[in-house]
C-alpha cells in the first residue's frame, strides 16, 4: 500500500496572525504537494480560513521536506503555529441546524444535518436520535455516499415538557469499523453577505408550544368526465 500523509497547520484556528502556506518536496526539491488556504467547516468561529492543509501519497522511500512560510511575508511572536503531521484517518463530524427549534405539539418541523467528511471518507451515514426522550421521530435518517447535506424532519410528541434537549448521532462503516459520531448543534450564519459559517451552539433544544391540533385527511377524487 502506498503511504499517504496529511500535514495540517493550526494557526488562525488558534488565534494566530499567520497566513500559512505549506509545501512538501522530495530530497531533490521536486514538489510533491502544496497548499495555501484550507476551509475547515468544523471551525465555525473562524472567519478567515487561512490555515493550510495538504494530503500527499509518498511514491517511494527516502527523505522528504515540509516547508512552511507566511503568505504575507510577516513574522514574529504573534505568528505562532502548530503543524500536525499524520497518516490519513478517514472520519466525519456532524452538525445539526438550527440549534433551537420551535414546534407545535404533534407537528413536524424541518432540520438540516451537515456532514464534514475527512481524509477521503465518502460512505453512507445513518442518522438517528441518540438517548432522546420517547415520542420524537426523525425522518430522512441517512446521508448518502457522496452527499454532505441532508434535509430531514423532526416530529415532536403531542405531549411533552418544554424545552427539551435532544441529541442526534450518525453511524458509518469506515475501514470495516463501525464509527458513531454525535452531531454538534449549530446555527447557519452569514458573514459579509457572502460567507456562511456553522457557528457551534451549546445544546440542540426543542421548544414545544400549544396543544396538538386535530389531524385532517385530504382525499383525492376523480374529475367528472
Amino acid at each position: 500500500m502506498i503511504p499517504e500523509v496529511v500535514a495540517d497547520v493550526y494557526a488562525r484556528r488558534l488565534g494566530s496572525s499567520l497566513d500559512s502556506v505549506i509545501k512538501l518536496t522530495d530530497a531533490n526539491g521536486k514538489l510533491v504537494a502544496i497548499n495555501d488556504d484550507y476551509e475547515d467547516k468544523t471551525a465555525g468561529l473562524t472567519t478567515h480560513h487561512a490555515d493550510s492543509r495538504l494530503s500527499a501519497r509518498i511514491q517511494r522511500s527516502g527523505h522528504y521536506y515540509l516547508y512552511l512560510v507566511d503568505g504575507q511575508q510577516q513574522g514574529g511572536e504573534a505568528y505562532s503555529y502548530r503543524v500536525h503531521l499524520r497518516p490519513i484517518h478517514p472520519d466525519f463530524e456532524l452538525r445539526v441546524v438550527p440549534s433551537s427549534v420551535n414546534a407545535r405539539a404533534g407537528t413536524t418541523v424541518p432540520i438540516t444535518v451537515h456532514a464534514m467528511r475527512k481524509d477521503g471518507f465518502d460512505g453512507d451515514i445513518v442518522l438517528g436520535l441518540h438517548e432522546s426522550p420517547p415520542g420524537f421521530i426523525l425522518s430522512g435518517d441517512r446521508i448518502p455516499a457522496g452527499c454532505d447535506i441532508v434535509r430531514a424532519t423532526l416530529t415532536v410528541p403531542s405531549e411533552a415538557n418544554s424545552p427539551i434537549s435532544l441529541s442526534l448521532a450518525g453511524q458509518a462503516i469506515i475501514q470495516r469499523r463501525t464509527v458513531t459520531r454525535v452531531a454538534g448543534p449549530a446555527d447557519d450564519m452569514m458573514q459579509a453577505f457572502i460567507y456562511r459559517h456553522l457557528v457551534p451552539a451549546e445544546d440542540f433544544q426543542v421548544a414545544i408550544t400549544g396543544a396538538a391540533r386535530g389531524s385532517s385527511t385530504v382525499a383525492c377524487s376523480q374529475r367528472d368526465p
